[in-house]
């Protein structure tokens, strides 16, 4: 494991959300958001024995320097987004409730090994959620990651690869307020 302090780094993005309640659909939020980050590493001239680099990935050697400027900053997403979709309806003496939501994330970069980078590829997940309640009580039917998706690394060597979307989980869910 290498820790490194970077002397500066610069990051800059912008985010929207835009949010949309139908006038012919009482009950209903239509939601989307979005982002965009530019992270990079602006001056990286470190020593290089503390930077792994070159196939087999060691330190450098003492005395010398490794420059990493330039290089995207890691577990920084270039790109991401969601759109959701939320409806509470009046049914009986409760409320219906009801939301799906789908999100995207850009790839980025998990670490640079020197020569063997390592990526974390885009990932893309769809939650939804289903519910009746009532004064003091709530049933809801969650399923997140729905379609399974799962997601691995590219990374080199391949013990390095590894899943980073949990499993479909679905959870039927009972509470009461006291």
């Amino acid at each position: 494991t290498y820790v490194l302090n970077l002397p500066r780094v610069d990051a800059k993005g912008a985010e929207a959300t835009l949010a949309y309640r139908p006038l012919a659909t009482p009950g209903l939020m239509l939601t989307a958001l979005g982002g965009w980050e530019d992270a990079r590493v602006a001056d990286g001239l470190v020593p290089a024995a503390q930077v792994p680099v070159g196939p087999s990935n060691v330190a450098g050697p003492a005395g010398a320097s490794a420059d990493l400027t330039g290089m995207p900053l890691v577990r920084a997403p270039k790109y991401n987004a969601v759109l959701r979709a939320d409806y509470e309806h009046a049914v009986g003496p409760g409320r219906f409730l009801a939301d799906v939501s789908y999100a995207w994330t850009g790839g980025y970069a998990l670490a640079d090994l020197g020569a063997q980078g390592a990526f974390q590829n885009p990932t893309r997940t769809a939650d939804f959620s289903v519910g009746y309640a009532r004064s003091f009580y709530r049933l809801t039917v969650t399923a997140r990651n729905f379609f399974n998706q799962i997601t691995y690394a590219a990374a080199e060597p391949a013990f390095f690869s590894r899943a980073f979307n949990p499993p479909r989980t679905v959870v039927v869910a009972i509470a009461a307020d006291f």
